[in-house]
Order: C-alpha cells, then sequence, then structure tokens
C-alpha cells in the first residue's frame, strides 16, 4: 500500500498515510504526542483530524520512514548475530551430547561396540569441522 500524496485531510487518509510508511497506530502516536486511543478515533472518523496533525504529518513522513528502517536493520543485524552465535556453538554442543552418549554406553554392562564406534566417528567428523 503506497502513501497518501497530497494532504492527509481525513481519517481514512490518515490511515492509509501510516500504513504506507510503515507504522504501527502506537508509534505514531508517539511521534505525534498523542495516545494511540486517539490516533483510532481520529482513522474511525469518531473525531475529526486537526490541522495541527494535518500540518505536521508532511514534515513527518521521510524522517520517520528512516528511523523505522534503521530500526528494522538494527533488529536484523542482531537476530543474525545471535543466529551466527548459536552456529558457532552448534558443534560444541554437538560434541559434548556425542561424549555424554559415549559415557552412558560405556557404563552399560554390554556396550553396543556399533553404536560406540559410529559415534567416534561422528565426534570426529564434527572435530574436524571446526
Amino acid at each position: 500500500m503506497g502513501s497518501v500524496k497530497g494532504a492527509v485531510e481525513t481519517g481514512e487518509q490518515l490511515r492509509e498515510w501510516r500504513r504506507g510508511v510503515p507504522c504501527t497506530q502506537e508509534r505514531l502516536g508517539q511521534e505525534l504526542g498523542v495516545s494511540s486511543r486517539c490516533l483510532r478515533s481520529w482513522e474511525s472518523g469518531d473525531q475529526p483530524l486537526p490541522r495541527t496533525v494535518q500540518l505536521a504529518l508532511r514534515g513527518l513522513e521521510e524522517p520517520l520512514r528512516r528511523r523505522i528502517a534503521a530500526e528494522r536493520r538494527k533488529a536484523i543485524t542482531k537476530k543474525r548475530r545471535e543466529l551466527e552465535k548459536l552456529e558457532r556453538g552448534a558443534p560444541l554442543a554437538a560434541l559434548r551430547a556425542c561424549d555424554a552418549l559415549a559415557k552412558q554406553l560405556r557404563l552399560r554392562e554390554r556396550p553396543d561396540e556399533e553404536l560406540l564406534r559410529q559415534l567416534r566417528d561422528a565426534r570426529e567428523v564434527m572435530e574436524n569441522a571446526q
């Protein structure tokens, strides 16, 4: 959905404008210094859109788009770093799991030699992958 071209004069146009940014009612309310309840009443047409808000929206669109885009980039970068950290830790966790399972198997009265061999092979592959 694109943003409204020209002046925002009605609640419907305000909703279109906000969604085109894109922005939540709560976020736009914060930017304008009003509650999300107030914003909902304007968007629904229950209350007329004040002229001061109409004027404020003219200068708010681009800076708000830039701030929202920057926040999204920051969140994506943070998630990417978390995933990379998990990926680096995964081989170590897998090695520990192999060791724990091998220890449990050795404690049995009759350990399964084939399974122990497979665990040793898997551990060797994971060590070489690091």
